[in-house]
C-alpha cells in the first residue's frame, strides 16, 4: 500500500539543518497493524507525518498503491488526507464545541457525502465505538477515552484504508488504553493502521509488527505476524460540491457555537450600523434645502446660455404687469412663467426591440427645432413629447421609426413630486450634441408647474388613525382629480377605517383610489386652489448670451434681480459652500469606514482565532485551504445577512418613532443603499482576506497542538 524508499527529512531552523529521517526503506500493507516505537527524538512522530501527507520528505520516494508521491502539490497532498488517511491524536483534536454527531460527520462532509448519507453512516459508527449513548453530548464534555473512541469512530467514518495514530493512549489509563488498541487492532482486519507509541509493551499484545527508531533511522522491523489483504478497489462516490461542503461546515459551526456566532453577528451588525450612519450622514449633506422659504432648488440648475433668472427686488410674487414689463425690455427674447419646470430632468423609460431602456436628460425650451433635422413635429397637445439626442446615421435608421408614436412614461426627477407621466413621442431631433433634451407642450408645461411649486412648499400631510399621527413632508405629490370635490382626496394606498387626512391644517375626506399612482394623493380642483403657490421667479430667455448682463443691468434698473445660471450660479455661495463640505464629509466617511474596518478586524479576528485550532482540524481531514477561506468568508456573510434583515427591520420601525432619524432611511435612494451593501460586503471580503493570509503562514500543527 505504501513504500518509503530511501526518504529523508530535514529541518531548516535560521541556518541551522536538523536531522529528521534518513534514509527510511519501509513497505507497508493493508491488513497490518504496526507500532513505530522509540525515544523521543527519535523521528517516530516525523515517519508517520510523511506516511500520513501531513509533511514533506526532501529526498528519496513515496509510493502510495504504486504511484510515486514526489510530484505531489499541496492539492494532491489535501486530496490525500481527505481519501486515504484517517487520524488519530494523543490529544484527540476534536472539534470541542460540536457534539459527538456533529464531529464525526463533519468530517464526511469534507469527504463530500451527502446529508442522508454521511447521517447513517455517522450513527452506524457511533454505535461501533459505543457511543451511542452520547450521541449529542458535546465532545468537550467527554472523558479522555470517550473523546479517543470518538477521534477513532471519526477516523473510521472516512472509511479510508489507512489510519495513523500517534500517542493515542498517552492521555488514558491502563484500562482504557487496552480498550483503544484493542479496538485499533479490530479496525486493522481490513486497514492498515500505523500507530506511534513510546510504550511498546502496551500495544504488543494487538501489534502484527513492530518498527524501533533511533535517531531518524530504523533500526529495527520486526513482523510478528503476517497478514497481508489485497489493496481494496478505488470507490467511486457522488460527491457534493465545494460551495456545499463550505456551507455545510459553516452552518454547523454557527449552531454548534452560537456565543461565538452571536458574538461575531453582533460585531459585524456594528460594523454595518457605524457604515450605514457614516454613509447616511454624508448623503444627507448633498440634500439642497429651500429657496426663498417657498420653492426647492433643484440638484442641478438647467444653465443653458440664453437663461436669466429674475425676481422682484421685494420678494413679492410676480403678476403680469411684471410680465410686461420684463417682455419690454431690450434683448429679451421670450418670457416662461413656469420657471420651475425648466429646472426639471426626465427619465423616460421606452422599449427599443422589444428590450426596456431609458434615457435622461433636461426639459428645454428655447432651442429651435427644425429643418432637416426634426423627424416629426413639435408638441403641440397635451401628452406629446419631443425628444432631441445625438444620433448617427445607421442608429437615424433605426431608431427613429421605433420611437415615433410610441407611447412612453416618464418619471419627473424631483424628490417631492412622485407621479409618473404618459406622452405619446410625436418627435425626434437629431442634436450635434450629446446631451440629451426633452420638449413637452405649453399646455403640460403649465399643467406641471403648479403641482411641483405646491410639492416643493413642503406642506404637511398627516394621517391620523386614533391617537396615532404619521406626519409626511414631501412624501406624497399632490394630483387634480376632477372627480373630487371640496375636501375630498383619494390614495392608492389603503388606511385602517377611520383615518383622517390633514393636508395644511384642513381635514379631509379619504377615500381609496386603486387605479391611482404610489404615493400620490388626489385633490380637488377646489382644493388644490387654496394651496396654489405665487410665482416668484421669471426664467427669462436673451436674444444674445454675450449681452445677458446689459441685460441684467436695465432688468436691475426696473426692479429686478437677475442673474445667468451659465456665467454664475445665483447659490454659488451655497456651493463654493458644499465643495469643501463634501470633502471634508467624503473623509470624513473615509475616516470612519477605516475605523470601523480595524476595530471590527481586531475584533473578528480574536473571534476567528479561537476557531483556528477547529480549521486546523478540518485540514487534516483533508479539507482545502481554500474551502477554509470561503468557509470564513461564508461566517461573515451570514452575519452579514442576518445584519441586513436587522437593518431592514429599523427601517420599518424607526419612521414610527422619529421623524427625524428616518431621514437616513427616506432620503437614501436605491442605488445609495447598494453602495452601502457593496461597502459592507468589500469590508466582509477584506476582512476575512486578512485573516486567511494570516492562517496561510501557520504550521498546520502547530495549531493542531495549540502552540502560539
Amino acid at each position: 500500500m505504501i513504500r518509503l524508499e530511501n526518504v529523508s527529512k530535514y529541518y531548516h531552523n535560521e541556518g541551522i539543518v536538523t536531522l529528521g529521517l534518513r534514509n527510511i526503506n519501509l513497505h507497508f500493507h493493508i491488513g497490518e497493524f504496526v507500532v513505530i516505537t522509540g525515544e523521543s527524538g527519535s523521528g517516530k512522530t516525523t515517519l508517520l507525518n510523511v506516511i500520513s501527507g501531513s509533511d514533506s520528505y526532501e529526498d528519496g520516494e513515496m509510493y502510495v498503491a504504486g504511484k510515486e508521491t514526489s510530484y505531489y502539490d499541496a492539492r494532491d497532498w489535501e486530496t490525500y488526507r481527505r481519501d486515504k488517511i484517517g487520524f488519530i491524536f494523543q490529544n484527540y483534536n476534536l472539534i470541542d464545541s460540536f457534539s459527538v454527531l456533529r464531529n464525526v460527520e463533519a468530517a464526511l462532509v469534507i469527504q463530500g457525502l451527502d446529508r442522508k448519507t454521511r447521517r447513517r453512516r455517522a450513527l452506524d459508527i457511533i454505535r461501533r465505538v459505543g457511543l451511542e449513548s452520547h450521541i449529542h453530548h458535546r465532545a468537550a464534555k467527554l472523558s479522555g477515552g470517550q473523546k479517543q473512541r470518538l477521534a477513532i469512530a471519526r477516523a473510521l467514518a472516512k472509511d479510508t484504508p489507512i489510519i495513523v495514530a500517534d500517542e493515542p493512549t498517552g492521555n488514558l489509563d491502563s484500562k482504557s488504553g487496552d480498550e483503544i488498541f484493542a479496538l485499533l487492532h479490530e479496525i486493522s482486519a481490513d486497514r492498515l493502521v500505523v500507530v506511534v507509541t513510546h510504550n511498546y509493551e502496551s500495544a504488543a499484545p494487538y501489534a502484527t509488527r513492530k518498527i524501533r527508531l533511533f535517531d531518524g533511522e530504523v533500526v529495527e522491523d520486526v513482523h510478528i505476524t503476517k497478514r497481508e489483504l489485497p489493496v481494496p478497489p478505488e470507490r467511486e462516490e457522488k460527491r457534493i460540491s465545494p460551495a456545499r461542503q463550505a456551507l455545510s461546515l459553516s452552518l454547523m459551526g454557527i449552531i454548534g457555537q452560537p456565543k461565538k456566532s452571536l458574538f461575531l453577528f453582533l460585531v459585524v451588525a456594528a460594523m454595518v450600523f457605524f457604515t450605514f450612519i457614516a454613509f447616511g450622514g454624508y448623503t444627507l449633506t448633498m440634500i439642497e434645502v429651500d429657496y426663498n422659504d417657498v420653492i426647492m432648488i433643484p440638484m442641478g440648475l438647467n444653465d443653458y446660455p440664453e437663461r436669466l433668472i429674475v425676481v422682484r427686488k421685494d420678494r413679492a410674487p410676480l403678476t403680469p404687469a411684471d410680465k410686461d414689463k420684463i417682455a419690454g425690455v431690450s434683448g429679451v427674447a421670450s418670457i416662461i412663467e413656469e420657471d420651475i419646470v425648466v429646472d426639471q430632468s426626465l427619465t423616460v423609460h421606452y422599449t427599443l426591440d422589444g428590450v426596456p431602456e431609458s434615457i435622461e436628460g433636461y426639459m428645454n425650451f428655447i432651442a429651435t427645432y427644425r429643418g432637416d433635422r426634426l423627424h416629426g413635429r413639435l408638441p403641440e397637445n397635451p401628452g406629446e413629447l419631443l425628444i432631441s439626442l445625438y444620433l448617427d446615421k445607421d442608429e437615424i435608421e433605426k431608431i427613429i421609426p421605433a420611437f415615433l408614436g410610441q407611447t412612453v412614461t416618464a418619471r419627473v426627477n424631483n424628490i417631492d413630486y412622485n407621479i409618473v407621466e404618459t406622452y405619446t413621442i410625436v418627435g425626434i431631433y437629431v442634436s450635434t450634441s450629446p446631451i440629451v433634451n426633452f420638449r413637452i407642450s405649453d399646455a403640460d408645461r403649465a399643467r406641471l408647474n403648479e403641482p411641483l411649486k405646491i410639492a416643493a412648499a413642503g406642506y404637511e400631510i398627516k394621517f391620523q388613525t386614533g391617537d396615532e399621527s404619521f406626519v409626511f413632508f414631501g412624501k406624497y405629490a399632490l394630483v387634480v382629480d376632477e372627480t373630487l370635490t371640496g375636501y375630498e382626496a383619494s390614495t392608492k394606498e389603503t388606511f385602517p377605517a377611520g383615518t383622517k387626512l390633514i393636508i395644511n391644517g384642513k381635514t379631509l375626506d379619504l377615500k381609496s383610489n386603486p387605479g391611482g399612482q404610489a404615493d400620490v394623493i388626489y385633490i380637488s380642483p377646489e382644493f388644490f386652489e387654496e394651496l396654489r403657490v405665487p410665482q416668484y421667479q421669471y426664467t427669462v430667455n436673451v436674444t444674445d448670451p454675450d449681452k445677458a448682463n446689459a441685460v441684467i443691468d436695465r432688468l436691475y434698473d426696473l426692479g429686478y434681480y437677475a442673474v445667468s445660471p451659465a456665467q454664475t450660479n445665483p447659490y454659488d455661495y451655497r456651493e463654493l459652500l458644499s465643495i469643501p463640505a463634501m470633502i471634508f464629509a467624503f473623509i470624513g466617511i473615509a475616516v470612519i469606514l477605516t475605523v470601523v474596518f480595524l476595530l471590527s478586524y481586531i475584533i473578528i479576528r480574536a473571534v476567528f482565532l479561537s476557531k483556528k485550532r477547529d480549521y486546523a482540524v478540518f485540514r487534516i481531514l483533508g479539507l482545502p485551504r481554500r474551502q477554509i477561506d470561503v468557509l470564513i468568508l461564508l461566517e461573515l456573510l451570514v452575519a452579514l445577512v442576518f445584519s441586513y434583515v436587522l437593518l431592514a427591520l429599523a427601517a420599518l420601525i424607526i419612521p414610527l418613532v422619529s421623524e427625524k432619524l428616518a431621514m437616513f432611511f427616506t432620503n437614501l435612494s436605491f442605488r445609495d443603499y447598494l453602495i452601502l451593501i457593496l461597502i459592507d460586503l468589500g469590508m466582509v471580503s477584506l476582512l476575512a482576506y486578512r485573516f486567511n493570509r494570516y492562517i496561510a503562514k501557520r504550521n498546520l500543527f502547530t495549531e493542531l497542538k495549540g502552540d502560539e
